[in-house]
């Protein structure tokens, strides 16, 4: 129901070769009376170098050139940045708040706690890890709708938005984020999510070997010209890992894990 085929594009013959996959498509669903629907069937150029354009076909058909798709609830761009689907889930987001104050007469902390996170939250961190905003403009975008959010709380009212955060124990979406990070680190780093460590991240040790600097579980940072591939996961996240006190990288559970992680961050925030 969801059928993707990509290739990276150096010359025509890699054309030619996208081409022929997409015939093979066209096989197959003849074969099993599966036929595709042509005008739902979408192209899309990634890249800087996208130049001649080469148009592809399905049933004699031209496939429609996509400059923004959703795909798997995320919506990708050819230039590969996060600004389209950061303007999308902080406008659902945003119209969630506007739901609940119309909704609730009078919110206290405790029904902020119960609704917040769940229905509007929720919109701005469904599959981060994917599309963590690359951009200022993009985290002071997503952080306002926490900031509008936490107003709604009667009690609170008057208090700058740090002090809201505190009153409500939550942190900002940005170091959120970075804690969600360094969490699937953990994870990879100790074999919990059974993926092979080596398809991520390089250690230190193993390109430095008498680098002794740090904890011995320091992610090696390769180097990367572009802005945008500086954002992804795997990059963005070795300075806060590599940051952290021992203690914390080698703790003996994700729970613990969590409690030292946030305990390093409470005492950061009041430095």
């Amino acid at each position: 129901d969801d059928s993707k085929l990509f290739r990276r594009i150096t010359s025509d013959s890699d054309r030619d070769i996208l081409q022929e996959d997409l015939n093979k498509l066209q096989e197959w669903s003849r074969k099993w009376l599966l036929q595709f629907n042509e005008s739902k069937c979408k192209v899309m150029h990634i890249g800087n170098h996208v130049d001649p354009p080469y148009s592809y076909y399905m049933n004699n058909a031209q496939l429609e050139v996509t400059h923004e798709e959703k795909d798997l609830g995320i919506y990708v761009t050819p230039d590969w940045k996060s600004s389209a689907h950061v303007a999308k889930v902080a406008a659902k987001a945003n119209s969630m708040v506007g739901r609940i104050r119309h909704t609730f007469s009078f919110i206290n902390k405790d029904i902020f706690k119960a609704v917040y996170p769940s229905l509007v939250r929720s919109h701005m961190e469904f599959a981060i890890q994917a599309w963590s905003p690359q951009l200022k403009k993009d985290i002071i975008k997503l952080e306002n709708v926490q900031r509008r959010a936490t107003r709604l709380v009667f009690e609170l009212r008057g208090l700058s938005y740090e002090q809201r955060l505190e009153q409500l124990e939550l942190t900002t979406l940005e170091e959120r984020r970075i804690r969600g990070d360094l969490i699937e680190v953990y994870k990879i780093m100790h074999g919990i999510d059974k993926v092979d460590r080596r398809q991520f991240f390089t250690l230190v040790s193993e390109v430095h070997q008498y680098d002794t600097t740090g904890h011995n579980l320091r992610i090696w940072t390769p180097f990367k010209r572009k802005t945008q591939r500086k954002k992804f996961f795997d990059i963005r996240i070795i300075k806060y890992w590599n940051d952290l006190p021992p203690d914390v990288v080698h703790s003996q559970s994700i729970s613990s894990f969590k409690g030292k992680l946030d305990e390093h961050f409470k005492e950061k925030r009041h430095l």
